[in-house]
């Protein structure tokens, strides 16, 4: 949600930027008008220069003691550059007065010598005039009905900027602003192509889960006093690997690999599998060939990082006496290193025929005592962490119920 929250407010602030550069752009060339011109142009149409020129049209209504003049006027701009901040003036006798107007506002500016002035400003929509364009307005004056008063032309002044200035600012901002669309939809895009690979993603996982699930419970079965044995591993070395603030994307590799680890028991017969007293030195064999049997089971499973090391290096020991292949130190894989610490908490904390599992103060002890010799350092830090914080007992929580509600569904 924050990462959300983040691309709005950069969004918004990039359009915000941009509709401010349009405004001061415009703002900027107002300001820096080339000129300011002075148009007299006549009510009758005539085209008394090549810049401007209006068509009137005046319409005449009689009252007792006045006579209202008014005059539409469409007013042209036949320059090839726009006029910005047009205005007009009047110049009325004291007895004629201004009675109404439209698309314009007036105000009286200055009274001399039995004569008024009136500035004329256009709505604010109409204040820029564009070359080869028109704007209409009107404008209603009354006087006596003894007078004989009228308008013939009006002054026209405003400023005058080279329109290929204000062309290319914006350009620039509607290129901007087609950027800033294509960026937001591209965001739109990808973040819901995303959402959409996400969904995908956990269904794949879940279906790769529930296999691994399903094939390690042929496992299970050979293995009648390890029931639950790989999924609390797997939970186990998950949550190392997260205390270990490894990438996401290992964390589940490493589950899998917990998931897959004892695999290879599938090969050992029954009859030495679940021998209920001391093995023989060729049963223990046997039984230590589980390792190289999984790493061949799973040597081709290659869309999953780690999952033949996992199963094939977990008995190694991190000073070199271990098997099958007597590795050491950092030269056995890190997965493997972590499903050795996690198998043989589950191990020491589980129950067999021959003997009873070890309380909680016994496995620390030997987690510790053991730490440099079968175990890395570095790990079994955070095995017991997770033995002190109770972690350990989520695990073996779940996975009974879990257990139990597969019981259940098969009854």
């Amino acid at each position: 949600m924050r990462k959300y929250r983040a691309s709005f407010l950069l969004f918004l602030s990039t359009l915000l930027i941009i509709i401010f550069a349009y405004i001061a752009g415009n703002i900027t060339i107002s300001n820096i008008a080339s000129s300011s011109e002075k148009y007299v142009v006549n009510l009758d149409g005539a085209y008394l220069s090549d810049s401007m020129h209006i068509i009137g049209d005046l319409k005449i209504f009689e009252e007792d003691e006045y006579s209202n003049l008014k005059y539409n006027c469409r007013l042209y701009n036949d320059m090839e550059h726009m006029l910005h901040n047009w205005h007009v003036f009047l110049v009325l006798e004291d007895s004629i007065k201004i009675s109404g107007y439209e698309n314009v506002s007036i105000k009286m500016v200055d009274s001399e010598e039995n004569k008024t002035i009136y500035l004329m400003l256009p709505d604010i929509a109409n204040k820029d005039l564009p070359a080869n364009s028109y704007v209409d307005f009107a404008f209603t004056i009354t006087r006596p009905y003894t007078s004989s008063f009228a308008i013939d032309d009006l002054t026209i002044i405003g400023s005058i900027y080279d329109y290929p200035i204000l062309y290319i600012i914006h350009i620039i901002v509607y290129v901007a602003f087609l950027i800033w669309g294509a960026c937001l939809l591209i965001y739109i895009f990808r973040n819901f192509n995303i959402k959409e690979y996400r969904k995908r993603q956990e269904k794949d996982e879940q279906i790769i889960i529930q296999a691994m699930d399903t094939f390690i419970s042929f496992v299970d079965a050979k293995d009648t006093y390890t029931r639950g044995h790989s999924k609390r591993v797997a939970m186990y070395a998950k949550e190392i690997a997260t205390r270990m603030k490894l990438p996401k994307d290992e964390v589940q590799n490493i589950y899998y690999v917990g998931l897959l680890h004892d695999v290879g028991k599938i090969s050992i017969p029954d009859a030495v599998l679940n021998k209920p007293g001391c093995l023989t030195d060729e049963e223990r064999l046997i039984i230590q060939s589980h390792t190289t049997a999984g790493g061949n089971m799973l040597k081709n499973f290659t869309s999953i990082k780690g999952v033949r090391e996992g199963a094939l290096y977990h008995h190694e020991r991190y000073d070199g006496k271990g098997y099958p292949e007597g590795l050491s130190g950092e030269d056995i894989p890190l997965y493997a290193r972590i499903i050795c610490v996690a198998d043989s908490y589950d191990a020491m904390s589980s129950s067999r025929v021959y003997r009873r599992h070890l309380n909680r103060d016994e496995i620390i002890e030997e987690l510790k005592n053991c730490t440099g010799t079968q175990f890395d350092p570095n790990i079994v830090g955070y095995m017991i962490e997770m033995i002190v914080d109770g972690y350990v007992n989520i695990v073996k929580t779940e996975v009974a119920r879990d257990d139990d509600e597969i019981k259940n569904e098969k009854q």
